[in-house]
């Protein structure tokens, strides 16, 4: 793999172990390339004396690839982009603006569909139109505001609804998601006590009004028709 500048291929093997495979050393060089990219651009918010009145965030839109194998505490983690699991959906988001969000690790959920109606509160801009997400801006400045009780996953055929706990799966499965541990958070296991009947029809009911959702954008074209079919297999 070639990256130019080539210092920055030096600078990421100069931290490979020596057993990783290719695939794992291609990963690593684009984390370091985008390593370097984001600490331009935040040098530049600097070198212009933007930094206080500028809202960063950096965040991810789906888990790493499944070739790669990432070292948490106490254990692998095999990636699982593309999958309907919470190696495949969860992600960080990092944000960053000094003077008006303070340091802390948060555990509420946030979407990328929230990131547009959450900023244009924090730059005091109304929005004109009804939007999918949700104005999350107090778990960053502060204030009064409603958190996400769950989110909504879609992928190709497969979707999910996940909360706290839980999480729904359109194949019917249960997944109980304890948080104790990150073994415990990625090890999808899957639940049939009947304790749990409840929760499984309340989070049908909130995946089914999902799939069923029409697109707004092209009612007559190619993909709104391929929708309803598909939809209309899975009833």
């Amino acid at each position: 793999m070639h990256i130019d500048p080539p210092d920055l291929q030096k600078r990421a093997e100069s931290r490979f172990t020596n057993d990783i495979d290719k695939q794992t050393r291609a990963f690593g060089h684009m984390i370091t390339y985008m390593d370097q990219i984001v600490g331009d651009i935040m040098a530049k918010l600097k070198e212009h004396g933007l930094e206080d009145n500028t809202l960063v965030l950096f965040t991810g839109d789906n888990g790493t690839h499944k070739s790669i194998t990432s070292k948490l505490p106490g254990m692998n983690l095999q990636g699982g982009k593309g999958s309907m699991t919470e190696a495949g959906s969860r992600v960080p988001l990092l944000a960053w603006w000094p003077g008006h969000i303070k340091p802390a690790v948060r555990s509420e959920f946030f979407c990328l569909v929230d990131v547009l109606p959450t900023i244009h509160s924090i730059a005091g801009i109304e929005l004109n139109r009804k939007v999918d997400g949700m104005n999350l801006s107090h778990l960053f400045v502060g204030g009064e505001g409603t958190d996400r009780d769950h989110v909504l996953i879609n992928y190709g055929r497969g979707y999910f609804v996940r909360e706290k706990r839980f999480r729904l799966n359109q194949d019917g499965k249960l997944y109980d998601i304890p948080i104790t541990s990150d073994a415990s958070r990625y090890s999808e296991a899957v639940t049939t006590d009947a304790a749990h009947n409840f929760d499984r029809v309340r989070l049908q009911k909130i995946l089914d009004d999902f799939m069923a959702i029409e697109p707004q954008y092209n009612k007559g074209s190619t993909d709104s028709r391929k929708k309803k079919e598909r939809v209309k297999r899975q009833q």
